[in-house]
C-alpha cells in the first residue's frame, strides 16, 4: 500500500506555505485520487475538483459548506510519502 502526503495550501482565509517535512495528514491508500476521496470523508469536505500536476502529484479542491449557506474552500497539495522524509 503507498502512502501520500495532504499539505494544506489554502484554508478559506490565507495562502499558506507548503512545507514538505509537516504533512497535514498521510494517508495510506492504493491510488492518490482514493487518498484524496478518503481525506474529504475523514473531515467532512466536499471534493469539488483535482488537477493532474506534470510531476505525478495533484492538487485537489475541497469545499466545506455551513449552515445558512455559507461554503468554505479548502486547497490541498498531494504527493507521495517517502518514509524518513
Amino acid at each position: 500500500m503507498n502512502h501520500y502526503a495532504m499539505y494544506e495550501e489554502y484554508d478559506g482565509r490565507q495562502s499558506l506555505p507548503v512545507v514538505v517535512d509537516r504533512p497535514a495528514q498521510v494517508i495510506p491508500a492504493e491510488t492518490m485520487l482514493s487518498a484524496i476521496q478518503l481525506f474529504a470523508r475523514r473531515h467532512r469536505l466536499q471534493l469539488v475538483s483535482y488537477d493532474e500536476l506534470a510531476d505525478g502529484t495533484m492538487r485537489a479542491f475541497f469545499q466545506q459548506k455551513h449552515l445558512f449557506g455559507h461554503a468554505e474552500e479548502f486547497i490541498y497539495y498531494v504527493c507521495r510519502h517517502e518514509e524518513g522524509r
